[in-house]
């Protein structure tokens, strides 16, 4: 799977790095459109919630919302569509 082991690394990280993540994260992805964020902050919660949290935070957008967002490039990968 694609989460298991970025979860990990984010479990080992220290406080000061989670932090350094979320902000370089956040300034990487600069103006990129709104439902790519909310991909990513899914993406990241399914390694871990408070990863997905903490970028979230780190790009100024609702947490709750980017993991209800339709993703309008690829609805088809979306492992919520999975049944």
């Amino acid at each position: 799977d694609y989460y298991s082991q970025p979860g990990d690394l984010f479990r080992l990280m220290s406080p000061g790095q989670q932090k350094a993540l979320f902000k370089n994260t956040a300034a990487n992805m600069g103006d990129s459109e709104l439902f790519i964020k909310q991909r990513h902050v899914r993406n990241c919660s399914y390694a871990d919630p408070e990863y997905g949290k903490g970028v979230a935070k780190a790009l100024g957008i609702d947490y709750e919302e980017a993991l209800k967002a339709e993703d309008p490039a690829h609805p088809t990968w979306d492992p919520r569509n999975k049944k």
